[in-house]
């Protein structure tokens, strides 16, 4: 009698321990399942902070002064390419690999550089307006305060006089 009991006792055990277990592994399988949702929601939610767009809008102004651009069409996708290699610097290293959140970025990114670029363009116009005509030397320097990171230090360049004077 004493054995038989003993044998209950064990299958009873045997089937609460698999219960559970199975009762683990369905918890678990809804954990994921909720976790990747979850995931979905935050990807079609996600927008970029002040802060990344402040820094996207900081390195266009910086690719659109480069002395040597000549061609401004392709401008975010030049700027693209220097967020990709400093996306650390730029706090931009939780969107690259994410295919949704590249594609919000890219959408940002045309946005603002065709801002850039139209003000840009403006500035270009408005120094050459007869009433508030601008010498180049102070165009020169005005435009790298303005684009340039960090303003213009020092002594600019002769190759962004030139550049200045072959865009007015």
């Amino acid at each position: 009698l004493a054995a038989r009991l003993y044998m209950l006792a064990v299958t009873l055990h045997e089937g609460a321990e698999r219960r559970r277990k199975e009762k683990e592994n369905t918890f678990t399988g809804n954990l994921h399942a909720m976790m990747r949702d979850l995931q979905i929601r935050l990807d079609d939610g996600f927008t970029l902070t002040s802060n990344q767009k402040r820094n996207i809008r900081g390195v266009a102004l910086d690719v659109i002064h480069q002395a040597t651009r000549t061609v401004f069409f392709t401008l975010h996708i030049d700027v693209l390419a220097v967020l990709k290699d400093g996306q650390k610097a730029f706090d931009l290293d939780n969107i690259f690999g994410v295919p949704v959140r590249e594609q919000k970025l890219m959408s940002v990114l045309r946005r603002t550089c065709s801002g850039v670029h139209n003000t840009f363009r403006e500035d270009i116009r408005d120094s050459i307006n007869p009433g508030d005509f601008t010498p180049l030397d102070r165009f020169t320097y005005a435009m790298a305060s303005k684009y340039k990171l960090g303003g213009a230090v020092g002594d600019l360049s002769d190759l962004f006089s030139t550049h200045a004077a072959l865009l007015v």
